[in-house]
């Protein structure tokens, strides 16, 4: 741990009192960064934080995190990541886990991931949304130089919504802004350093890690999509990335789809 501090200290930070978004500064900066350079962008204002398929996330000033880390990969590093989505399943992990950790009493019921990218809390019994990871590759040709992790979580946001909440609304004591920053720093800078590392039994540990803090697996549950209403069941997250859903009425009944991404594909909670 004493290594991983010194080597945190060292990293490039940038924090903006009003950003666009942490991932938009990380990504210019990435134009200009050499190989083995990595930073950190923070901001206590984001007017244009965005989440999956460019929808906006907004959060309130100061009181919550817009966190991006970003690392201009070493030229070694090109081509040795053997499977992206594992990498983004270990990382939706480790940012459950600090939210977790920072909220009292620390319960691992308490927080799902939500395929494929979004981070929920029970709240009163109701699973709502509390953040959002997005994770933006650079290529040269087809080659992976570089990534922006960015991270979105309402954690002191006194606004009202019917379907999201904050880490406020569900801890019995503070939940403290800057101890949660230390451990995504510490927990998402480890994995993107031993990531080229991963044996297949690794790899295997991290998926089944995954599917078991999923919201909804093998459960029945409401969706929309292109055949409208349908009652569903999700069966797993492929290494690919992909859901696979299994209908449990109408026209697709006892059919297994295959979704890419959930463009087409919405929950009915």
């Amino acid at each position: 741990m004493t290594d991983l501090s010194d080597r945190l200290r060292g990293i490039e930070r940038h924090h903006f009192d009003v950003a666009k978004s942490t991932n938009m500064a990380a990504l210019d900066w990435m134009k200009s960064s050499e190989p083995g350079q990595e930073a950190f962008f923070t901001t206590d204002v984001q007017t244009a934080g965005r989440g999956q398929r460019n929808r906006l996330w907004t959060q309130q000033a100061a009181e919550d995190v817009a966190w991006t880390y970003a690392k201009h990969f070493p030229t070694h590093h090109h081509t040795e990541f053997r499977n992206l989505f594992i990498l983004n399943m270990a990382i939706s992990m480790a940012v459950k886990t600090s939210i977790q950790d920072s909220v009292t009493p620390h319960s691992s019921d308490t927080f799902r991931i939500k395929w494929p990218n979004d981070l929920y809390a029970k709240d009163q019994g109701i699973w709502k949304k509390c953040g959002g990871i997005l994770i933006e590759n650079q290529w040269k040709g087809t080659r992976l130089t570089g990534m922006a992790v960015g991270v979105g979580i309402n954690i002191h946001s006194k606004q009202q919504w019917a379907d999201r909440t904050s880490l406020q609304n569900i801890s019995h004591t503070e939940p403290q802004r800057e101890g949660l920053l230390d451990q995504l720093e510490q927990k998402v800078v480890k994995i993107l350093d031993q990531a080229a590392t991963w044996t297949p039994v690794d790899m295997q540990v991290i998926s089944e890690g995954y599917h078991t803090s999923l919201l909804g697996l093998h459960e029945v549950r409401s969706f929309e999509w292109r055949e409208g209403k349908s009652s569903g069941k999700l069966l797993q997250i492929d290494q690919d990335g992909q859901a696979h859903i299994q209908w449990m009425d109408g026209a697709q009944q006892g059919q297994v789809s295959i979704f890419r991404s959930s463009e087409n594909l919405r929950w009915i909670f």
